[in-house]
């Protein structure tokens, strides 16, 4: 992913192979986002064979410090990715908790990204770029030398949506606990107890599983 940023645009490229990248869910976190905070969110879609982007670069060198480096809990991958780069300055992290993460099926400006309905009309896989613009709108291009169409909106009218926007700390939170796993894998994790040293013990047996 690439980033661009200032006070009232955001722009950043994303794998288009991605399913999780091109979804109505997804279109309608970032148009809230657009309308609460007074800024344009401009979604580039790479094109195939095109790819390389600054993140890889960030995972490889992430990578490489972690060689031969032992891990005892997740919370020690904070350390590592932060100082995995020295200059200009270290990587920004983020440690996140299960309160950190909403819901935004919630939200429901959009049902669809498709620009059609009928046969012959383009897919959500033809879409190269999206633009949400604080007014509540959504742009689209199928080819990023177009210039951007509107987005038809079935249900909700422009004045709803307005309404209906949600700053990000009043949204239903989507998880109430963290997020339990398997009992086989909780066993697994005991067994390797015996390799990890003692003070992290009391994280791997306070875990939740079913």
């Amino acid at each position: 992913m690439v980033i661009t940023l200032s006070d009232q645009y955001f722009q950043y490229f994303i794998n288009p192979s991605k399913r999780k990248n091109r979804n109505s869910t997804l279109a309608n976190a970032l148009l809230n986002l657009s309308m609460v905070s007074k800024i344009t969110i401009e979604q580039k879609f790479l094109e195939r064979g095109h790819t390389q982007v600054e993140a890889d670069s960030i995972h490889s060198t992430i990578e490489r410090k972690l060689r031969h480096t032992n891990i005892s809990v997740p919370a020690d991958y904070v350390a590592i990715c932060r100082s995995a780069r020295r200059y200009p300055r270290p990587y920004t992290v983020y440690y996140l908790g299960h309160g950190f993460f909403k819901d935004f099926s919630k939200l429901s400006f959009l049902k669809s990204l498709r620009p059609g309905k009928r046969v012959g009309d383009p897919h959500v896989t033809d879409i190269r770029s999206l633009k949400y613009t604080p007014d509540g709108t959504i742009g689209y291009k199928l080819r990023h030398s177009e210039n951007y169409m509107d987005l038809q909106f079935s249900r909700v009218s422009k004045k709803t949506r307005l309404e209906q926007c949600c700053p990000f700390s009043e949204l239903t939170a989507l998880y109430d606990d963290p997020l339990a796993i398997k009992k086989e894998k909780f066993l697994h994790l005991q067994a390797l107890k015996m390799s990890i040293p003692a003070d992290y013990h009391n994280f791997y047996d306070n875990l939740s599983y079913h």
